[in-house]
């Protein structure tokens, strides 16, 4: 699922909470903060699977005859696994800040 995400998206990677502060710490930023934004992203998250399940069937199809891209059958199949993982708190979302 995890990969479905990232190359669905073209994501090379996504960092985790603590490697993401430490990285603004090392390159210089101070009074930094993190918003946890799971909650507020779930509803979205829930609505963009049911609308990628519903098109992912026909989307593999139209991808087999080369008339939809890749990125875009990609693309589904992300808004699929990103539920998923959002569901079964395998990833989050968040908000940084940070001041230099």
């Amino acid at each position: 699922m995890y990969k479905n995400f990232l190359n669905g998206l073209v994501l090379p990677n996504i960092a985790k909470i603590d490697d993401f502060n430490s990285g603004m710490k090392e390159i210089g930023f101070e009074n930094i903060k993190f918003w946890d934004k799971i909650e507020e992203v779930r509803p979205s998250s829930k609505i963009l699977y049911k609308r990628t399940s519903l098109f992912n069937p026909l989307a593999k199809i139209l991808h087999k005859f080369g008339l939809i891209s890749p990125a875009v059958f990609g693309n589904g199949s992300a808004g699929i696994a990103q539920y998923k993982l959002v569901q079964t708190g395998a990833v989050g979302y968040g908000v940084f800040y940070g001041e230099k």
